[in-house]
């Protein structure tokens, strides 16, 4: 799909827009075309190894610093065509090339959680505290979606074994979490998690394990080691597909020179599919990012440009003749808004839906909806009340669905 002259760390998907963090700056193009030209939209020249995209016009980006592996935060508000300095500090040198430097609630661009820095702020970058850990290879900073004062921090430790660990605090306070060793297959490294309520996956050298009971205790879904000629070696991003949770993406970088390796569940990680495809130069793939659409995920993989896998539902009818069969979370109207404000959601089958309001630290401000629902199309209305003025999120969770998107309040 392009860009095979520079090497990516970094996709991210914003509606119809892909966003690329290279080498050699950021690009975008559409999600869905098919040709391979990419324009260029900010800090060319440098290498960018995050960007999280909260709209069309906002780009937060971790740059390193010439080739020094230290990393500094910017930020830009006008498409990227200039850049200031969010975080005079500089990180430290350790694992800056690895996903998710900066963590934040979904949805929620105010609340940041630097890693290699040490920092948070709850304000937009306006002012920092300090925050602190324990470990001293890290690989990712992450929120637990369900719980936004719990932060989590993976990685390696000094003797090269994979750790993770939690704070309960909003990252002032940590704890090692136990038995790492039960999944993994002896000397390792934690690359990445992805959450879904109460199960977390995680993913590293050659190996994906699951928990239920919040990282106390793991099982083994998947290890790569045993492939032959070691398919896949290291396993940095693991995705659920956005339309259905039972469908699991991981990606990585392998031992065979001209293959770009996909890892596909379609039984929420019980079993697995190797899918692989024949590229003309070592691929060094590092993220990945995922578009669903009504009958497909169109699965994005970065590293030595962009490669797109396309995953066809079977059995699906056309999509003028069916309606979509994934939940979805419409942008509320007005945004912002005095004194009321409507929501608007689709569920694909009956479920229990719960809309709530939230404030920058997660507290919950209101319930709009919290009941059992049928299928179909719904609006909700709610009137602010005395709720000062402010940035809110509004969360819906239904079946194993949960989004999250900002709310403005102004008075």
């Amino acid at each position: 799909m392009g860009l095979c002259s520079t090497q990516l760390t970094d996709l991210t998907i914003y509606y119809d827009t892909i966003y690329a963090s290279t080498y050699d700056g950021i690009y975008k193009k559409n999600v869905l075309s098919a040709d391979t030209a990419w324009l260029a939209c900010g800090l060319q020249g440098n290498h960018v190894v995050q960007t999280l995209v909260p709209d069309y016009q906002t780009f937060i980006c971790v740059v390193e610093i010439g080739n020094t592996e230290t990393t500094q935060i910017y930020k830009s508000i006008d498409c990227g065509n200039s850049f200031s300095s969010l975080n005079s500090i500089v990180s430290n040198i350790a694992s800056y090339q690895f996903l998710d430097n900066i963590a934040h609630p979904e949805g929620n661009y105010d609340t940041l959680y630097c890693l290699q820095n040490q920092q948070k702020t709850y304000n937009g970058g306006t002012t920092w505290d300090a925050m602190n850990d324990v470990m001293l290879v890290n690989r990712f900073i992450k929120v637990n979606p369900e719980n936004h004062s719990q932060l989590l921090i993976g990685g390696e430790t000094i003797i090269f074994s994979a750790s993770l660990q939690t704070s309960f605090d909003y990252g002032d306070h940590w704890t090692v979490l136990p038995n790492m060793y039960s999944f993994f297959a002896g000397d390792n490294a934690l690359h990445d998690m992805a959450f879904n309520g109460t199960d977390w996956f995680a993913v590293g050298e050659g190996v994906i394990g699951k928990t239920t009971d919040g990282g106390n205790s793991w099982n083994q879904l998947l290890n790569t080691w045993s492939y032959p000629a070691q398919w896949i070696l290291y396993i940095f991003d693991i995705e659920f597909s956005p339309a259905d949770k039972n469908k699991l993406y991981a990606t990585g970088d392998c031992n065979e020179v001209y293959k770009v390796p996909l890892l596909y569940s379609a039984d929420y990680g019980m079993t697995w599919d190797t899918l692989s495809y024949n590229s003309i130069m070592k691929p060094n793939i590092r993220c990945l990012a995922i578009k669903s659409t009504v009958g497909s995920d169109k699965v994005f993989l970065g590293g030595r440009g962009v490669y797109k896998y396309e995953n066809i539902f079977t059995g699906v009818q056309d999509k003028k003749s069916i309606k979509p069969n994934y939940y979805f979370l419409s942008q509320n109207y007005p945004n912002p808004f005095n004194p009321s404000t409507t929501f608007s959601f689709y569920l694909p089958k009956r479920s229990h839906a719960a809309l709530k309001i939230f404030d920058l630290l997660g507290r919950e401000v209101a319930t709009i909806v919290s009941e059992e629902l049928t299928a179909g199309n719904y609006s909700r209305k709610w009137n602010a009340g005395n709720t000062p003025s402010g940035i809110y999120f509004y969360r819906l969770q239904a079946g194993a669905f949960t989004e999250t998107k900002k709310l403005i309040l102004l008075r």
